[in-house]
Order: structure tokens, then C-alpha cells, then sequence
């Protein structure tokens, strides 16, 4: 034959459709028309003589030609030949005829196994696992099983029949089922023998299975099944296993739930018929569980924590809820958790086949009454306590600050709150601690100062990203850090001590430390160093309790005897402070008098101004705008 040229053979049969590939291809056939005629009409092909292959999977499963003794019009097969489908690309060993199990049974007589071996299914959980609907596909393949765990063997796989008609937790009394759906898929899909282990009860929740470890009742359970179900089969592992559950613990935290997902995988993973690579499905509960933190923990855990826990999306599944109501005056009634018997189908024989391992973060912002918030919500909820962007982060790739050396300066005051610093080079000269530097606060002192240069000095913190540990409290800015519980910090350079809890702080270089709770603080260059204090401006130092400052550089920094309580600060300086007006716990009022006093700008004003230390002169602007005046004598 040429190199090219195609050979179409004659068409005898309509059950079947062969295409054969250039004889120097790699799968060259060397058929005649003599062979093809032996066996037009049932389905097998010669494609090597005497060994008979079939144009589909339903051929073989009706073929009467293939015996194990010869007979007239029979074709004798040995144990051990192989069988293929050309369709589906089955392939098949014949087997023994006395051979106890097998997964094909002709209508012939000849027992088969699929070269692959079965495929063993565990499916366990809450009602949905169970299923809670009739209705969609039933096959009811022969080639599906289902171990009953009332009899102690195998059943069939027709949900009206045994021993899906059981009651839970061996039945579900005739619903559809997400295992089912399943395992026909795989069946078809590889004409493989399937079977399914199962056990499952609605309304459980999850400690059902973890509370006690494996000692867990419904965990125990499930255990005494699937060991029961491989030791009939005589296989040591399962092929994979599907956990439908949540719904029951909807009231559950997200790091409990999660938890307790992870405590379950790792009891599966323990056990001799889970191997670590074991797919473990785990299917979306109904979208009414979008907005509890079960489902956000079940996504998160198969997304982030183990990719071999495969996250089975359900968004887009209908329940009652879907249905009953529509197209009436009240659209949208019924059940909304369990899904219908189309539903359960749809998971198991499509999406979970259309599932693959995912890595992405959990959700953060939830909308009212919804699951996770789209652009579209008016008001988003946080699943967080404190929240910090990411230029007020303490440590992650990329953080570094630098500083310009005098060539006298020793210390320098960092602006970040690096829990680990990670490098300090000076003129590019990497320095350690304590032999060159070392770091008290966020004060960090050479000991040789650094050269007279611009950005001599670069300091750069550790890798891992890290932050404040503060619970319900909010940094946004450039080194902002809320380190208090219950504290806010907006800014650049601003932060509030670990012990300093409800207060706030905005502005820049504005601190709060230890004592500093209850308070506020707006403006630049501000102390907060007592509790209920406030400052607004620049330059204050609250020290007393309860102090506040306005204005700039006010006099007080340091507590008083008799406590200052309000400050009006017209200092230029922290080594010019001034008040103009002060006020003390006793009561006492403290006026500025200076010698450069103006009159009174306003009618029905005065003012105090010092003419000597035993002369003050007190002016009034009246009424008529004429500005009068006395003089008094301080004895």
C-alpha cells in the first residue's frame, strides 16, 4: 500500500464503525472481507484473528458467540485473553469459568474483569449525603452495587430497590443519591465494576464524627462498613470518598468548623483504606449556607489547607425552595436546604467529575443576610476583627526603611514595628546584633555611627508577614499600628501600646502608650501617656488623667500635683511650650498675661497684659468699639 493511501473497508454491518490507520501507523491491521462476514450481525470484530474485540460495551454485555467449550457458531476464549470495547476503550480479561466474582457476565456465560479492577465509592455525611429527593436518573446498572449493612453483602443499585428502600442509616427510603449518580458515571465512563459504601443520617452534625475520634458514632459506623464491604471485596483500600455535611452546623464559627474538617481528614487519612492521596470530595451545601461560616470553613479548607480535599461547587442546584412558589403570588417557598432528586444527580455524575483542586482565600466581606458580598452590596460584613493595610504590616517581603547617617548619630528611631528584623546593612555592609547594633523599643542604636551619607543605613524586616495581634481594632496609613484591643490608628507613624486599649489616634507621629486607654488624639506630634486624655493640634503631652490639650506645644508634660485638666497651647516648640489658658482639677484657671497683650479684637472682650511684676493692665472693648482700660497694682 502507498505510504498514504487509506483503506475503507465495506461496510457489513450497521452495529459498528471501523477506522483503520496507514499500515506503517502504529496500529497497522491486516483484515479480509472473509472475517468481517463471520461476524456480521453481533457486534465482534476480528481485529487479530481469533480474538474477538467488540464495537461497544452494550455488544459484549448481550454476546452469545463467546464460549469457554467449543460449539457450532460459538468462539472458545481462555482465561486471560483480553477483551476490548472499540467505542469506549474497555478492556477486559476473561476469566475462569468457575470463578467466584466477576465484574462483566455475558449473556453467554463468560465471566470478565475489567483490567483496571473495581472501583470502591465510600459516601458519608448529613441529609444530603443521604439524599432527601426522588426524582432524576435511576439506571440501575448491574454493573453498580451497594453494600447493605443489614445483610452483610451486596445490593443493587436501583434506589427503589434494596438497600437503598432502608431506612437511614443504610437506606435513604428510595431517594436519589449523589454516590449513585457517582458511581454510574465511572461506570460508564470506564466500564468498570463500581461500588458504594454507604452511611449517612440527616440532621448530624459534624461532632458525630470527630467528637470521639474514630470512636465517634457515625465515624465508628461508617468504619464497620467499609472494612466489612473490602474484606468481601478482597480489597485493603477505597478509591474515593464523598462528605456532604454542614448544613446541621450552621451555627458553628469558622475556626471550629474548620477544626473539626480537619480533624475528620486526618482520620480518614489514618486509616489502612485511605491512602494520603485518597480524593476526599466535599460537596457545597444548598446557597441558603452561603452566609454561615461552615460553608466559608469547607472552602477554605479544600482551597487552602489539603487540595486532595476537593471542594464540590453546588451554586446553581435546586431545592424545593427553587421551585415551589414560582410563578405564583409568592415565588421562592419550601425547603431551601435539601436538594432535589435532579440535584443530587447533577452532583455526583457531573460536577463532581467536572472538580479539581483549587487554591484560593477564603471570603472576608459577606453581604446582609447573604453569602459573600458582591460589588453590588450597600453594606459588607467583615469575617475579621482588626484590619491593617499593608503599608502598617510589622514584617513581609519587601518591608525596609533607610535613615541618613551624620557620621555622628548613633540612634535612629524606626518607624516600623518589625517583630523580626532581618537585615541591617550600613553602606552596604550587612551589621549584627549586638556586636554593631542593638534595639530597644523601636530605637535602634550603632555603635559606630554611621557615615555621612544619604540612605546609609538600610534596615530590613523579615520575610513572613506579620502584624499587630490586636482583636477588633484598625490600622490604615504608613506604619500604623492599633496594637491595643479595640484601637484605631490612622495615620502616618502612629500606634497605640499593646496595653492600650479603646483609643484613638490620627494624624502623624501620635502615640499612645501603656496608660494611654479611653483616649484620642488628632494632629501631629502627640503623647497620649495617661487614660481619658485628648489632644488636638500639635505637640501635646497628656500626662494627667483626663487631660486635654488643643492649640500647640502646650506647658504641661509630665503629671502635676494638682491635675491639669485642659490645656490651650500657644507654644512654637517643644522648647518654647506655652498656655494661654489652663485649667486645674481644684478648680484653678491660669490666664497668659504677656507684655505684648493687644487690646481686645472684639466688643465685650479683655484681655490681661503684664506691665511690670506688680502691674497688670486689664482692657475692655466696648460696645461702641472704644477700648477702655485699668491698671492694677499687685501687692
Amino acid at each position: 500500500m502507498p505510504e498514504r493511501q487509506i483503506l475503507t473497508p465495506e461496510v457489513l454491518s450497521d452495529d459498528f464503525t471501523i477506522d483503520l490507520l496507514r499500515v506503517d501507523g502504529p496500529l497497522g491491521l491486516n483484515l479480509n472481507p472473509a472475517q468481517f462476514a463471520r461476524r456480521a450481525g453481533t457486534g465482534m470484530i476480528d481485529l487479530v484473528p481469533g480474538v474477538p474485540n467488540f464495537a461497544q460495551f452494550s455488544l459484549l454485555v448481550a454476546d452469545t458467540v463467546m464460549a469457554y467449550a467449543p460449539a457450532t457458531g460459538k468462539t472458545v476464549v481462555a482465561p486471560g485473553l483480553i477483551i476490548q470495547t472499540v467505542k469506549e476503550a474497555f478492556s477486559y480479561v476473561v476469566l475462569a469459568s468457575g470463578a467466584s466474582r466477576w465484574h462483566v457476565l455475558t449473556a453467554g456465560g463468560v465471566k470478565l474483569n475489567h483490567t483496571d479492577s473495581e472501583q470502591v465509592i465510600v459516601i458519608t455525611g448529613q441529609s444530603n449525603a443521604a439524599g432527601s429527593s426522588a426524582g432524576g436518573p435511576n439506571p440501575a446498572s448491574n454493573m453498580v452495587q451497594t453494600w447493605d449493612g443489614v445483610t452483610g453483602n451486596w445490593g443493587g443499585s436501583d434506589y427503589t430497590g434494596l438497600p437503598w428502600s432502608r431506612a437511614a442509616p443504610d437506606g435513604n427510603s428510595s431517594m436519589n443519591n449523589i454516590a449513585l449518580a457517582r458511581a454510574h458515571r465511572i461506570q460508564e465512563n470506564s466500564g468498570r465494576r463500581v461500588f458504594i459504601v454507604y452511611d449517612a443520617v440527616g440532621g448530624t452534625s459534624i461532632t458525630e464524627w470527630v467528637a470521639n475520634g474514630t470512636a465517634s458514632a457515625r465515624y465508628a459506623a461508617l468504619k464497620v462498613k467499609v472494612e466489612a464491604a473490602l474484606a468481601n471485596l478482597g480489597r485493603t483500600a477505597v478509591d474515593e470518598i464523598i462528605w456532604a455535611q454542614g448544613e446541621e452546623d450552621f451555627r458553628s464559627s469558622f475556626e471550629t468548623h474548620l477544626d473539626n474538617l480537619i480533624l475528620l481528614r486526618n482520620q480518614f487519612r489514618a486509616e489502612t483504606w485511605c491512602d494520603y492521596e485518597t480524593p476526599i470530595y466535599m460537596t457545597g451545601p444548598s446557597n441558603l449556607h452561603d452566609r454561615y461560616m461552615p460553608q466559608v470553613a469547607l472552602r477554605y479548607f479544600c482551597s487552602s489547607i489539603d487540595n486532595r480535599c476537593i471542594y464540590v461547587p453546588s451554586n446553581g442546584l435546586r431545592t424545593a425552595y427553587n421551585t415551589l412558589g414560582v410563578g405564583t403570588p409568592i415565588p421562592g417557598t419550601g425547603d431551601f436546604t435539601h436538594f432535589l432528586g435532579e440535584s443530587l444527580w447533577e452532583m455526583g455524575n457531573i460536577r463532581i467529575a467536572q472538580a479539581r483542586a483549587t487554591e484560593s482565600a477564603a471570603d472576608l466581606f459577606f453581604g446582609r443576610s447573604s453569602g459573600p458580598a458582591s460589588p453590588a452590596e450597600p453594606t459588607v460584613i467583615a469575617t475579621f476583627d482588626t484590619l491593617l493595610n499593608w503599608k502598617s504590616r510589622s514584617g513581609g517581603a519587601g518591608l525596609s526603611e533607610t535613615f541618613d547617617g551624620t557620621g555622628v548619630q548613633t540612634a535612629f528611631t524606626l518607624d516600623y514595628r518589625g517583630t523580626s528584623i532581618d537585615t541591617v546593612l550600613v553602606a552596604g555592609v550587612s551589621k549584627v546584633t549586638p556586636t554593631d547594633w542593638t534595639l530597644s523599643g523601636q530605637i535602634i542604636t550603632f555603635v559606630v555611627p554611621p557615615p555621612n551619607a544619604a540612605s546609609v543605613v538600610v534596615v530590613t524586616y523579615g520575610a513572613a508577614i506579620s502584624a499587630v495581634a490586636a482583636t477588633g481594632s484598625i490600622g490604615w496609613g504608613y506604619a500604623a499600628y492599633p496594637d491595643g484591643n479595640y484601637s484605631y490608628a490612622f495615620g502616618y507613624n502612629v500606634q497605640t501600646d499593646n496595653l492600650c486599649n479603646y483609643t484613638i489616634i490620627a494624624g502623624r507621629e501620635i502615640s499612645a502608650g501603656s496608660l494611654g486607654d479611653y483616649g484620642a488624639a488628632f494632629g501631629y506630634q502627640q503623647s497620649l501617656i495617661s487614660p481619658y486624655g485628648f489632644a488636638a493640634g500639635r505637640g501635646h503631652i497628656i500626662a494627667d488623667d483626663g487631660g486635654a490639650a488643643v492649640g500647640t506645644f502646650s506647658r504641661y508634660v509630665a503629671g502635676e500635683a494638682d491635675d491639669v485638666m485642659f490645656q490651650v497651647g500657644v507654644g512654637g516648640s517643644t522648647g518654647s511650650r506655652r498656655n494661654g489658658f489652663t485649667v486645674r482639677k481644684s478648680g484653678t484657671v491660669e490666664i497668659y498675661a504677656p507684655s505684648t497683650a493687644a487690646d481686645p479684637a472684639q466688643s465685650e472682650e479683655m484681655t490681661f497684659r503684664r506691665l511690670t511684676n506688680t502691674t497688670v493692665r486689664l482692657s475692655m472693648r466696648g460696645t461702641d468699639g472704644v477700648v477702655r482700660g485699668v491698671t492694677l497694682t499687685l501687692a
